[in-house]
């Protein structure tokens, strides 16, 4: 990473990958997550050994993705942020409740393996009126 001048670099986690689908999705997921924490302004006062928290969550958080084989969560992922970024492009929510409104629908859905084209489509629908009803 670079932030303020300052570059580093964290450790991994190492775990057998299973699958790599949605790793990146899922780092993305957990620091947007964590800044959302952070306020209107989360990046204003952010320092070095906070952001290493975050990232190190992200890094646990992609790792954890890895281990786990398909699953349906990338699908809902996507969906739900499709569906948050719909609602804030239309000034419905703050940019910030993207990820909280990700975040409470993957907590929300019951995770299960597709094993057609049509399990992930359902997923999908269902995320959508998941984080739907969130706004």
């Amino acid at each position: 990473y670079r932030w303020k001048g300052q570059s580093g670099r964290l450790p991994g986690y190492p775990v057998t990958v299973a699958d790599t689908i949605g790793a990146g999705d899922t780092f993305l997921g957990a620091v947007l997550s964590r800044l959302a924490r952070r306020g209107e302004k989360p990046l204003d006062g952010l320092e070095q050994e906070e952001l290493e928290a975050i990232l190190d969550f992200a890094n646990r958080a992609a790792s954890i993705a890895c281990s786990r084989s398909g699953g349906i969560l990338p699908a809902v992922f996507n969906a739900a942020n499709e569906i948050a970024v719909d609602a804030f492009l239309r000034e419905r929510i703050p940019f910030l409740e993207i990820p909280e409104i990700v975040e409470r629908t993957l907590e929300a859905f019951p995770p299960r393996e597709p094993k057609t084209l049509e399990d992930v489509l359902a997923a999908d629908a269902e995320a959508r009126r998941i984080a739907a009803a969130r706004i």
